[in-house]
């Protein structure tokens, strides 16, 4: 955003010719572009957290909270049945939600070098912190 904002000052507060106001317009509108895509980058992240936490993990940890409150084993053991069945439903949900990602990012102009280094950082970082 910084060069953005930037090279906006400078068009503006400049006497430029025709051609170095055109300059500026191609400049800005790469920049304002690359700013569209990584917004587009973060809903998709913000999206993916919200939707994962909501819709799946917070019910896999009552259905566990359960078992654990169950009172015998013949009980534990239908939860337990219960869980497996909502869990295989939750795994075809996020199937579902991996190809609709997949299919977004594709339009966002698919994955490159800079998000797989990203990936490969943040992968590194949870090592070091488990």
């Amino acid at each position: 955003l910084g060069p953005f904002i930037t090279q906006a000052n400078q068009a503006g507060t400049e006497s430029l010719t025709l051609d170095e106001r055109l300059f500026y317009v191609d400049l800005l509108k790469a920049q304002a572009i690359e700013i569209d895509s990584q917004t587009q980058m973060l809903y998709l992240m913000s999206r993916t957290y919200v939707d994962m936490s909501t819709n799946y993990v917070m019910t896999r940890l009552a259905g566990l909270s359960k078992m654990l409150a169950a009172r015998d084993d013949n009980e534990r053991n239908q939860f337990l049945a219960q869980l497996k069945q909502e869990t295989q439903r939750t795994q075809a949900a996020v199937t579902g939600l991996v190809t609709e990602l997949e299919n977004f990012l594709a339009k966002l102009g698919g994955p490159n070098a800079d998000d797989q280094a990203a990936i490969e950082a943040g992968q590194k970082l949870l090592e070091n912190k488990l």
